[in-house]
């Protein structure tokens, strides 16, 4: 299962820059993928980071607006709590439909 805290602040500051992406272009989607502690979430073709930890092994895909209207009126909790579980991406208590697309991991041939 996919699940990562995240600094609230952050989260908030990146909703408001991504939302003008979506009335731009209704048709955007989200694609939110985690490297190196940060949890990066793009929409249309503006990407914002967003200091993060947990373990999110592979990329989630779902409507910019669906997850824009989903991360709306969050909890005061600091960090708050991204997962995927089964088609939902849950933003604490709410949820969007979302495509989950697991990474695979490359492992290398050595030859003897």
């Amino acid at each position: 299962m996919a699940l990562l805290k995240v600094d609230r602040t952050q989260l908030l500051e990146a909703i408001d820059v991504l939302a003008g992406m979506t009335k731009r272009n209704r048709m955007a989607k989200a694609m939110l993928t985690f490297t190196n502690g940060v949890l990066s979430i793009k929409v249309g073709s503006t990407t914002m980071d967003v200091h993060a930890a947990g373990d999110w092994s592979g990329v989630a895909k779902t409507n910019g607006q669906a997850f824009l209207f989903a991360s709306r009126d969050l909890p005061a909790t600091d960090p708050l709590t991204l997962k995927v579980e089964d088609d939902r991406l849950l933003i604490e208590r709410r949820s969007v439909r979302c495509d989950w697309i697991e990474s695979k991991l490359r492992r290398s041939t050595i030859k003897q």
